[in-house]
């Protein structure tokens, strides 16, 4: 019928026009992405990084609201609360288990020793449970396995989703560890440590991304990363004691 016609019209009217809306969200998000690495790695002091990066995570947020994500595409659901915290701390608890045996074994103290762990107890706690929670980990999940998985899962399959998501993160860290600011596998700013970098980046990239994909929250792999960053940076903390 005429109705029918007009019904079905209007339903690919629409799915057009959020084609093209997630495709203007992604560039937009790739390019800032771009952009904010660039600017932090190459021109701003390192003490304004985290303001940068909250920055960035303000307006990535801006970008999931005018490509009218939902809260279940970000990972937001409050009904997958309890599956995002079970993964999310099953995954810290192996962590910290892990960690604690390299801390306990002389032999293994080597795998944490970083210079940076070189600083007081205040300014390590500061770090480990405000900065790099705040300013790295929830900012960093939301733009990469909460805005740019979710609009990439619009337009490819899930399993290929992840991995193109998985290698924008990877790449997200390589500037800093070419330009010798970063800590890498085999040096700063040789190739052995971006391609390093890269390879271990990708790989948590699709960690965090399964756990995402598995739980159906973003507090799977937010609890996962800090884990991953503050708890070996607080274990580094221990061994250079």
């Amino acid at each position: 019928t005429r109705s029918g016609w007009s019904r079905s019209f209007k339903r690919r009217d629409r799915a057009e026009e959020r084609q093209v809306s997630t495709r203007a969200a992604l560039a937009a998000t790739l390019v800032l992405t771009v952009l904010v690495n660039v600017v932090r790695s190459v021109w701003v002091p390192d003490r304004f990084d985290p303001w940068i990066t909250i920055a960035l995570g303000v307006v990535v947020a801006l970008i999931a609201l005018a490509a009218a994500m939902t809260a279940d595409e970000l990972g937001l659901a409050r009904t997958a609360i309890p599956s995002g915290l079970r993964w999310g701390l099953g995954v810290v608890a192996v962590i910290v288990a892990g960690l604690a045996v390299v801390v306990l074994v002389p032999s293994l103290q080597s795998v944490l020793e970083d210079d940076r762990a070189e600083i007081s107890l205040r300014s390590m706690l500061w770090r480990a449970l405000v900065v790099i929670p705040v300013a790295t980990v929830v900012v960093e999940e939301l733009l990469f396995r909460g805005v740019l998985l979710g609009l990439l899962q619009r337009l490819l399959s899930p399993g290929r989703a992840l991995i193109a998501c998985a290698a924008v993160f990877g790449l997200w860290h390589l500037l800093p560890v070419w330009r010798g600011g970063g800590a890498g596998v085999g040096g700063g700013g040789s190739i052995g440590a971006v391609a390093g970098t890269f390879i271990a980046t990708f790989a948590a990239g699709i960690g965090f991304g399964w756990l995402r994909q598995r739980s159906g929250s973003l507090i799977a792999p937010i609890c996962a990363h800090i884990g991953t960053n503050s708890a070996t940076f607080a274990a580094a903390w221990l061994v250079a004691r």
